[in-house]
């Protein structure tokens, strides 16, 4: 696997994914600063971050590791989903979102299917 991994397009997504995380929810109520809008940033920020950590392992471990990403995405929409229907973020901005969590998940697929061959 290339140690660089910030030229990896999931990791570019996941980290525009985070930074528009961290935008949004800067309008989140007070009370929820630190509950459900603190949930859904650490969450975001784990994306990019566990794609870095990632690129120390290879084969089967590399996978793995990857497919734990995926996971992370999959709560990470839960959240937004909830912040969505309690109207703490629009639906555009949630679905903008939310497809990103989908660009990420479809690129780590792609390098999940290379490395299975």
């Amino acid at each position: 696997m290339n140690r660089n991994y910030q030229n990896l397009k999931p990791y570019k997504d996941g980290h525009e994914l985070a930074v528009r995380v961290f935008e949004l929810t800067k309008n989140f109520p007070e009370e929820e600063q630190g509950l459900l809008a603190g949930e859904i940033r650490k969450a975001a920020v784990k994306v990019p971050a566990k794609i870095a950590g990632a690129s120390v392992y290879h084969g089967s471990q590399l996978i793995a590791a990857f497919g734990r990403v995926r996971g992370r995405l999959f709560s990470l929409e839960a959240q937004l989903e909830i912040a969505r229907d309690l109207y703490y973020i629009g639906a555009d901005d949630a679905e903008e979102l939310l497809a990103l969590c989908e660009r990420v998940r479809r690129s780590l697929n792609q390098i999940i299917f290379r490395l299975s061959r």
